[in-house]
Order: C-alpha cells, then sequence, then structure tokens
C-alpha cells in the first residue's frame, strides 16, 4: 500500500511540475499590451521630443501620439521606469509596424549622463541643446 501511494503522490509532483512548465513555455513571447494612460506617460514624459544620431542628423521625433510622423496604435511588453524600454506598434503607409525604444534620463544621481533614447537596438540618439 504504501509503494502505491508513493506512486501516486510521485505522479501527482510529476503532473504539477509539468502543468507549470507548460504555463512558463505557453507564456513566452506572448505580448503585454498597455492602457493608453501608460502609453501616453511613456510618450509625453519618457520619449517626447526630437532625437538625433552622432551626425546631428534627426532621427526620430515624438510628439504627442506620433513617431516620426505616424500614429501609434498601441504598445506593450513596457518594462522598467527610467531607464525602460517598450514596444510601440505603430501605423505606417504600408501598414502596421513594431519599433522597440529604450530610454535612459540619464538622471540617476550616482551615474548621471546625457538622456538617450535607442530604436530596435541601434545607435544611441540625444537631444540637442
Amino acid at each position: 500500500m504504501k509503494k502505491v501511494a508513493k506512486i501516486f503522490l510521485l505522479s501527482l509532483l510529476l503532473t504539477v511540475g509539468l502543468l507549470g512548465l507548460q504555463q512558463s513555455i505557453s507564456n513566452a513571447g506572448k505580448n503585454y499590451p498597455l492602457e493608453w494612460q501608460y502609453i501616453d506617460k511613456i510618450l509625453t514624459k519618457k520619449i517626447a521630443g526630437d532625437w538625433y544620431n552622432s551626425a546631428g542628423s534627426l532621427s526620430l521625433s515624438v510628439h504627442d501620439r506620433y513617431i516620426n510622423e505616424c500614429a501609434v496604435v498601441g504598445a506593450y511588453n513596457a518594462a522598467g521606469g527610467d531607464p525602460g524600454t517598450c514596444y510601440f506598434t505603430l501605423r505606417e503607409a504600408e501598414g502596421l509596424r513594431d519599433i522597440k525604444i529604450d530610454w535612459d534620463s540619464g538622471y540617476e544621481p550616482e551615474n548621471r549622463h546625457m538622456p538617450f533614447v535607442r530604436v530596435n537596438d541601434g545607435e544611441k540618439l540625444y537631444r540637442q541643446e
């Protein structure tokens, strides 16, 4: 009888463990959309303005609910606060496109530096003084 109980308990633990693993795997790669109040906070307080590359050319323009004159129709998978990252869905002439924007205000007391943003893990972009 003890052997049957041990086998049952072991089977139960294995099943619960596999269900938890399956849930973790099923959540991988999912998008977690943001509500507009959070999207607006990022657009107006974190990344608003014009951003320039190292050659001094305008590379990114964020004003109201527009990025480079394309309407922001949603955002997802935001992480952090400052520094932070978020994926934005833009309505372009060709259709919808997602871009990733990372930002850092540079105002941490122990690590002050110029604020920057980075689009799709590319070059750091800075505001001009």
